[in-house]
């Protein structure tokens, strides 16, 4: 990002500048700050580890241990795919580094604001319906809701 050079940027500013660069993006409809939120966050990660008959049982037990889904197997390697905060990922990274990666790939943090508070744009949910929801929890038939990606 670009900065003057006479200046230091701290968390704040800093924050600003993302958001800035996020702006300007197409596909981004808005940018919410949840650093002073109750959130639930998480990654998801792939990576393709090399593997052999005589190493497969290690990485089969170190991706048990770190909750990791096998998602793909063949003779040479082994795609597993993993959720979670940012340590878990680099645990899992770290393990398999010895192996060899051969592929990674990572969504980078995203998050929900706990509860009842959304940061999505859409329309407010329709009397009727929040009444419904409030009251039986389902989903009202013919009736389409909004949701995050409209």
């Amino acid at each position: 990002m670009p900065v003057d050079s006479g200046s230091t940027i701290g968390p704040e500013a800093y924050g600003k500048e993302v958001n800035l660069s996020l702006i300007k993006l197409i596909d981004v409809i808005k940018v919410s700050d949840l650093s002073n939120e109750d959130i639930v966050a998480r990654e998801l990660c792939m990576l393709k580890v090399r593997c052999n008959n005589v190493n497969r049982h290690e990485l089969l037990d170190i991706a048990n241990v770190f909750r990791a889904d096998v998602v793909d197997l063949a003779t040479n390697s082994i795609i597993l795919q993993v959720v979670g905060d940012e340590d878990k990922i680099n645990g899992l990274v770290k393990m398999c580094e010895p192996y060899g990666i051969r592929e990674l790939s990572r969504t980078g943090r995203i998050a929900m604001v706990r509860g009842t508070k959304t940061t999505t744009v859409h329309e407010p949910e329709p009397e009727k319906i929040a009444r419904m929801h409030s009251t039986q929890g389902r989903r009202v038939e013919g009736v389409d809701l909004p949701f995050s990606s409209d």
